[in-house]
């Protein structure tokens, strides 16, 4: 596929670079501490494909692995794969995190989103066929998104560019439970 444009089965271009990325609702269903990273956690996380994903997340700092297990969450799914001490990563999971950096919150998706359902914008046009982990890379699409500003509003609802974002397109909004003008990554 090379060079292409991703485009959605109506042919529509990908577009909106939040889009282009596959974030999807995901529930860890194990996890472990990492044995060698006193700040990382190994994860299993369903995100609706046929076998859980690994990843590894810097979260040790802010979660016990009770709090962890079975947690929904976000999880930023067409990365390449990345070596994060030893442990092969295959996903992101978005947090909310104070200005201080001491607080670190979910996104929580809505709890009646089925695992595996797609993370949009509440408005945006262009097509919705995210992009492969080569181009997500190679495009340095998440920089971009990051850029335009992904954070939660007053309200602790997750956005993106001033956009709610919501599971599925018209779906429920994703939201921190008490961090409000947050930086989400």
């Amino acid at each position: 596929k090379g060079g292409e444009q991703a485009s959605s089965a109506s042919g529509e271009e990908t577009t909106c670079d939040f889009a282009k990325l596959d974030i999807r609702v995901g529930e860890l269903v194990e996890v472990w501490n990492h044995p060698e990273s006193t700040k990382l956690y190994c994860e299993k996380i369903s995100c609706g494909d046929d076998e859980p994903r690994e990843v590894c997340s810097g979260l040790r700092d802010f979660f016990t692995l009770e709090q962890m297990t079975n947690k929904r969450v976000l999880v930023c799914c067409n990365l390449k794969p990345a070596k994060m001490a030893n442990f092969v990563s295959n996903g992101m999971v978005l947090c909310a995190k104070s200005a201080d950096g001491k607080t670190v919150e979910f996104i929580d998706p809505p709890s009646d989103a089925p695992l595996g359902t797609r993370i949009l914008p509440q408005n945006f046009s262009g097509g919705t066929e995210p992009y492969t982990a080569n181009q997500v890379k190679k495009k340095k699409v998440l920089e971009a998104v990051m850029a335009a500003g992904m954070a939660t509003d007053a309200d602790f609802v997750a956005t993106w560019s001033g956009e709610k974002l919501v599971a599925g397109k018209g779906g429920e909004v994703c939201r921190a439970s008490s961090l409000a003008n947050a930086h989400i990554s």
